[in-house]
């Protein structure tokens, strides 16, 4: 057949070449539709007629008969029958049997076994290794309500690697995966690995592609993920997520081994009621730690609110005078800047590797939502508590504070020590109140784990206009930090022309102030200052918003209150 469709002619009878088309398997129904089309028509072969040799005889046969010989191609395209098509046909027509289709009987395709072998594999690691995100399990544990109820993935521990674990399956089935790199463990084609030390053919299995590892894994286990090795969660929530996990793990294994000596009457009946004791213990331990678990939601959702209600005073009292406004700032760090060490006096060439750290430093005004931030080298200042407290001095002389009083100071902070919770914040605070710059000051620190705020929105704003730009120099830098959020963020740099702004406030504060009592810092959350204007003072402390403050007095007998006043 395809022998007489290569010889197909010109002709003058359109019938004529339906019936053909019919005879060969080609439907005249899918012909392309068009206005005009040569009629085809099967002859003789001209090189029968005269000799294979003689191709102008044939040609001479050809017009003596009337006909037109037309291409392959040709004959294909008023067919719709494509190049790649034509060829395959071909290929098939001398054995007379058609390729299978899809997958089937192709050797390069993921067969059941890999595929199989792969899912129960998976399927393991989700059921002995994998735990649901540690906030959403502590929050399900303790009965309230989350925001992402739909979500159930569940996380491998960060030292997971799904590459190794690749390597790892291939050797179990007898080859060795053979690397391009050590870096990010590219591999060569599995045609180019070679079999593990030891292994027969026998005890060698087929294995996938690193692509089809990924795609299995995607396709049947969409819910399984890896957590981030730099993962932001709450190491409160973690613990607790661990000690339910353990203890169920062995509350199930306990009454198991109760299920199997139930069968046993030769058991003895003190190993029955040792093992009744250790259920007991363990659903004990269980209930304590849900507890504790609910304790520290309640605790999480209370700072919350207790921050949203004085942000919401805030915007409400935005357009009175300072007096009379609740200031509430929000102050954090953010993720440490970098520029290259291009300077004069180099050691060699591998210093130019080492960059330069910028420091940035954020204020939020919670009510304009606009944040002040500060940036500069660390060749200029670290980010001890003495810069914090100096930063938080200026912000608030740019704001008028020591022009005018505020009415009520609202700072708001995460529970870094070195920055944030530490004796010199605290003490500056309470200068605040006592040189009456501020009539009352509140320290609020959110729960640990549970810290997002203003700033860190602030900050992805800031970092976007360095995406993908090479900068070499703190100019560069700053401007690519101001290019597309001038009007949420006021960027200042902190260089030799300004570093006078950087103060000794540990040694000032510690002539006025002693030190809080030992351990009355790390676990509290709230601090207010200028409760009693009787005693400037004294400060209260409570470890969240519903727990009862207690007062303490952290002035010294350095000074008298004459002194005191007059420095």
């Amino acid at each position: 057949q395809m022998y007489a469709v290569e010889k197909l002619r010109v002709d003058e009878s359109a019938g004529q070449v339906r019936a053909h088309l019919l005879n060969i398997g080609i439907r005249s129904d899918h012909l392309p539709t068009c206005n005009f089309m040569f009629p085809l028509l099967p002859v003789e072969d001209p090189f029968q007629l005269v000799g294979e040799d003689d191709d102008d005889a044939a040609e001479e046969a050809m017009q003596a008969a009337g006909l037109h010989k037309i291409c392959v191609w040709a004959w294909c395209r008023l067919l719709n029958i494509g190049r790649r098509k034509y060829m395959n046909l071909k290929r098939q027509m001398p054995g007379g049997t058609l390729r299978g289709h899809g997958n089937e009987g192709n050797e390069n395709r993921c067969d059941r076994e890999c595929r199989d072998s792969l899912k129960a594999r998976f399927q393991g690691y989700q059921d002995t290794m994998a735990t649901p995100f540690a906030t959403r399990f502590v929050r399900d544990e303790s009965g309230h309500l989350s925001t992402r109820t739909d979500d159930d993935s569940v996380f491998l521990p960060p030292s997971f690697r799904m590459r190794a674990d690749y390597v790892e399956w291939c050797l179990e089935r007898g080859w060795l995966v053979r690397k391009k790199c050590r870096g990010k463990q590219h591999f060569y084609s599995a045609t180019e690995w070679t079999p593990s030390p030891g292994v027969t053919e026998q005890e060698q299995f087929p294995v996938v592609s690193w692509t089809t590892y990924r795609a299995i894994w995607k396709r049947y286990f969409p819910k399984l993920k890896v957590r981030a090795s730099g993962e932001d969660i709450c190491t409160d929530c973690f613990k607790i997520m661990s000690k339910v996990h353990t203890l169920s793990l062995r509350e199930l294994s306990v009454r198991k081994q109760q299920a199997a000596r139930a069968d046993d009457e030769s058991d003895e009946d003190n190993d029955e009621d040792s093992n009744f004791e250790d259920l007991e213990v363990a659903l004990e331990k269980l209930a304590i730690i849900k507890d504790h678990a609910s304790h520290h939601v309640k605790m999480h959702i209370a700072q919350r609110e207790f921050v949203n209600s004085f942000i919401a005073k805030a915007t409400e009292t935005l357009n009175l005078p300072l007096e009379e406004r609740i200031l509430a700032l929000t102050q954090d760090m953010a993720q440490n800047g970098a520029l290259p060490t291009l300077r004069g006096e180099q050691p060699g060439d591998s210093y130019y590797f080492s960059p330069m750290t910028q420091f940035i430093h954020g204020i939020v005004d919670n009510a304009t939502q606009k944040m002040n931030s500060y940036i500069w080298g660390e060749g200029q200042a670290n980010r001890g508590a003495d810069n914090i407290v100096s930063l938080l001095y200026w912000d608030l002389k740019r704001r008028g504070v020591f022009e005018s009083s505020v009415g009520h100071l609202v700072l708001i902070a995460d529970n870094c020590a070195a920055q944030n919770k530490n004796f010199c914040v605290l003490k500056f605070l309470m200068w605040l109140v006592e040189g009456k710059h501020a009539k009352k000051v509140t320290l609020v620190f959110l729960i640990k784990g549970h810290t997002k705020n203003f700033c860190d929105n602030r900050f992805n704003l800031l970092k976007q206009g360095t995406a993908g730009r090479n900068i070499w120099d703190e100019v560069s830098l700053d401007q690519a930090y101001t290019e597309k959020n001038k009007d949420f963020i006021d960027l200042q740099r902190l260089d030799e022309t300004n570093s006078d702004r950087w103060l000794q406030w540990r040694v000032v504060l510690d002539d006025f102030y002693k030190n809080p009592p030992s351990g009355t810092t790390h676990n509290n959350h709230i601090f207010c200052f200028g409760h009693d204007p009787a005693n400037p003072t004294s400060y209260t402390r409570q470890t969240f918003r519903d727990a009862e403050p207690f007062a303490t007095d952290l002035r010294t007998s350095a000074f008298n209150l004459d002194e005191r006043a007059e420095n």
